[in-house]
């Protein structure tokens, strides 16, 4: 991994645009050289004898284009040694004046001396291959980079601080020491005179389920400041849900049509609403359908509604409502919280009374805007409560990945629970304990391959 990263990556660290302070960071061996050919008379007034340069030492210096000769900017300088940096490279950063051609011209000159410009999550990536951090640290720098409320941030610091890793790091080795029992029972037979006792290991597995039970708990109760409190409008087809997903979010991001079936693919839309992130989803009309695609759509609609933190149920004003029993029956189980939303109500005189015992009902008309002031509050009151309440709540693991990762060493561990009760071959049982391990180690980064780590670094910001 080390030899992958030989070269000298350079971006801005700080944000776009113009300000104050721009910071331009560079990772790799030689980019304390490469800094140096851009000071004017050289970076290393003031070294010490012993290291030739000092480190972690700001200077102030002028900077010069190495082939013009043309000052670019007077700025901070500081170069960081092998294994004492953030990417656990040698290092420098570059503190300039934050006008956006300054940083500009100060990034060509670095790779005019040949540096490359760095992908999304470069340099994060690089302290993940330095052993710097594992996979749970590096995902917290993604998400203290974009955290939107104080649960989020503090959810982030202790994730960059270790302890969630630690935990993750103590249960696999939970389960390494019963695979080990496993393992040891296949080792020995009757004629070698040893025994191994394997009664008490389907309790200890169940312990093991337990505390990855609670995780997925804690995970789901924080989510809504992790990534967005997420609501979505279910319902049968052709009742208005695209017209009122599009008034709410304030554009026309889902296609209207009077013809039942529009929407085959669930559409999500990111918005803020007094202060909360949400992501607000428009989903397939909920019906059966010999259409395959349309099929599918309804699939994923119920998929959505289940992981729901708000599920919006839409219904025809009129009564067009057959999918409604079906729906509350298959979904109250899953999302938070519920409502019950009457849509075009200018199509209609008065109102269906419909049964729905401590849901909300909200009759509106996305036409004339009756009802959705009132179904907005509602919602970001709703938000606002979710958010709260997550602050309150110690995560050991968040972020979609990770809970994935963890319900799947849950599964395996359940299953080998099962297999130990039943007096399945020990061969069964270990073969699903070590899937469990697997399963953790990709929480961590322990057993996860490029393809994954390519997608997770993709969504990064240029400079993390």
């Amino acid at each position: 991994m080390a030899e992958e990263f030989g070269d000298v990556i350079v971006a801005p660290a700080s944000g776009a645009g113009s300000c104050a302070v721009s910071v331009i960071r560079l990772s790799g061996a030689g980019s304390a050289r490469l800094v140096s050919l851009l000071c004017e008379g050289g970076c290393d007034e003031g070294h010490d004898q012993a290291s030739g340069r000092r480190d972690r030492f700001l200077r102030l210096a002028w900077l010069r284009h190495p082939s013009s000769g043309r000052r670019l900017d007077q700025a901070m300088v500081v170069t960081f040694a092998a294994g004492a940096s953030f990417t656990g490279e040698e290092s420098a950063e570059i503190f300039c004046h934050g006008g956006p051609v300054i940083v500009d011209s100060i990034v060509r000159a670095c790779l005019d001396l040949g540096a490359r410009h760095a992908g999304p999550g470069d340099f994060t990536r690089r302290a993940l291959a330095s052993g710097r951090i594992d996979l749970v640290q590096a995902e917290a720098v993604s998400l203290l980079s974009g955290s939107e409320s104080d649960a989020a941030t503090d959810v982030g610091l202790e994730a960059l601080a270790g302890r969630p890793s630690e935990q993750v790091s103590a249960l696999s080795e939970r389960l390494l020491d019963i695979l080990a029992e496993y393992d040891a029972s296949m080792d020995f037979d009757s004629s070698d005179g040893v025994y191994v006792d394997l009664s008490p290991l389907p309790a200890m597995l169940s312990e093991v389920a337990a505390t990855m039970d609670s995780w997925l708990e804690s995970a789901r109760a924080v989510r809504p400041a992790v990534t967005g409190f997420r609501v979505v409008l279910a319902g049968p087809p052709n009742v208005g849900k695209s017209t009122l997903f599009n008034a709410i979010a304030g554009s026309d991001r889902a296609i209207v049509h009077e013809r039942p079936g529009t929407t085959r693919d669930v559409i999500t839309e990111r918005l803020v609403l007094s202060g909360v992130g949400c992501l607000l989803f428009d989903t397939a009309g909920i019906r059966n359908s010999d259409d395959d695609i349309e099929a599918e759509g309804v699939n994923r609609a119920f998929s959505a509604a289940a992981s729901a933190d708000l599920l919006l149920h839409v219904v025809d004003c009129a009564g067009n409502s057959p999918a409604l029993p079906k729906l509350l029956s298959v979904t109250v189980s899953g999302a938070a919280s519920h409502a019950l939303v009457l849509a075009r109500a200018d199509l209609c005189a008065r109102p269906p009374e419909i049964a729905a015992p401590g849901i909300p009902v909200f009759v509106v008309s996305a036409r004339t805007g009756q009802g959705i002031p009132e179904l907005t509050a509602f919602i970001s009151d709703q938000a606002r409560k979710a958010v709260a309440s997550a602050s309150t709540v110690s995560a050991v693991v968040s972020g979609e990945r990770q809970v994935q990762a963890v319900a799947m060493a849950q599964d395996s561990v359940r299953k080998a629970v099962e297999a130990g009760m039943s007096s399945a071959p020990a061969e069964v049982t270990a073969s699903l304990v070590r899937m469990a391990v697997q399963s953790l180690g990709e929480v961590t980064g322990a057993s996860i391959t490029d393809q994954v780590l390519d997608r997770i670094f993709s969504r990064f910001c240029i400079g993390k």
